[in-house]
């Protein structure tokens, strides 16, 4: 748990994070370290949508809902994948088109190795 025992021992609970890099790795970690994902925003400015992610570490993470279901999840956000707005579409062809080049590079790493 990188940073956790830290928090863990100032006794933080609660975060609130614009992350500058990918999104789904952060909520992977938030969940694979007992944080729950209580909501999530999008904003935008001139250029570029920005996710802000509010988590709390409860006392027991197994008795509070939401959790993280499948990949959508962790891709598109357990609770942002309801959004309709056209933020929300700018995001997600954002994600789709970073998505589909990183795994466009892995297939071709695979061929030539």
């Amino acid at each position: 748990e990188r940073g956790g025992g830290l928090l863990r021992a100032l006794g933080i609970t609660d975060l609130v994070m614009q992350p500058t890099g990918p999104v789904a790795p952060l909520r992977h970690a938030l969940y694979q370290n007992g944080w729950v994902i209580m909501s999530e925003t999008l904003t935008y400015d001139s250029r570029w949508a920005h996710v802000i992610i509010s988590a709390k570490r409860p006392p027991d993470p197994s008795a509070v809902l939401p959790r993280l279901e499948c990949d959508e999840d962790v891709l598109l956000g357990p609770i942002l994948k309801h959004d309709r707005s056209e933020v929300y579409r700018y995001w997600v062809e954002h994600q789709l088109k970073h998505y589909r080049a990183r795994h466009k590079g892995c297939l071709m790493q695979g061929l030539q190795g």
